[in-house]
């Protein structure tokens, strides 16, 4: 037999092979290609609104919120914290004397351009310990009728000589507060406070007694 008759008959036998190979597999084999369709994407949300030109801004206006303190008028009794004040008088004067053994460079005056207010207080501590509220020159101020506070007097101890005692609970002291103010000014307002609170030491929480006239 000759190489090119072996060749040809190798070639029908693998074609043959593979028609009995399909036949048996009863079928056809489908390869299923499943395609999606591209995802589409919503924009995020831009919180608040986008301002594209600086002049659009419009300015925000701030709301401040003033709380409502009760004035009380001059003679009246009014509680803040640890303490119970009665104002007396409020008072432009020339001079203030001073307390027995006490005030050396004689009586209190006012500098040159100013004037001196005097006032009366009575005061009763209903906190639970001692208390000498306006020694030092705390629990109190002075406001013009421009708003302006004003701290006591350097002077202020010399005119009663005890502002400074202890105060036991339950009991009264009289009180006499200096201030001094610019001669065109009017004053207006007494603010006192709890000196001695310690939460409050710089009258947060506060009485107004007034208007002075």
């Amino acid at each position: 037999m000759s190489l090119k008759f072996r060749s040809a008959g190798w070639l029908v036998l693998l074609i043959a092979s593979a028609l009995l190979v399909a036949g048996c597999s009863g079928g056809e084999t489908t390869v299923t290609v499943t395609t999606e369709a591209p995802q589409e994407f919503e924009e995020a949300p831009v919180a608040g609104n986008v301002i594209e030109d600086v002049d659009d801004v419009e300015p925000v206006e701030e709301e401040t919120a003033e709380a409502d303190v009760t004035v009380h008028e001059i003679g009246s009794t009014a509680t803040d914290e640890g303490v119970e004040v009665k104002v007396r008088k409020i008072q432009v004067v020339d001079s203030i004397p001073v307390a027995t053994d006490w005030g050396d460079d004689g009586p209190i005056t006012a500098s040159k351009g100013a004037q001196l207010v005097r006032a009366d207080v009575t005061w009763k501590n209903v906190g639970k310990k001692s208390a000498a509220n306006f020694c030092g020159g705390g629990g109190a101020k002075l406001i013009d009728t421009d708003g302006r506070e004003f701290d006591s007097h350097d002077r202020q101890f010399d005119a009663s000589g005890t502002i400074c005692d202890d105060v036991q609970p339950g009991f009264k002291s009289d009180s006499i507060l200096v201030f001094e103010l610019p001669k065109d000014a009017t004053p207006d307002m007494l603010r006192i406070w709890d000196g001695n609170s310690d939460d409050d030491f710089f009258g947060g929480s506060y009485l107004l007694f007034g208007p002075v006239s």
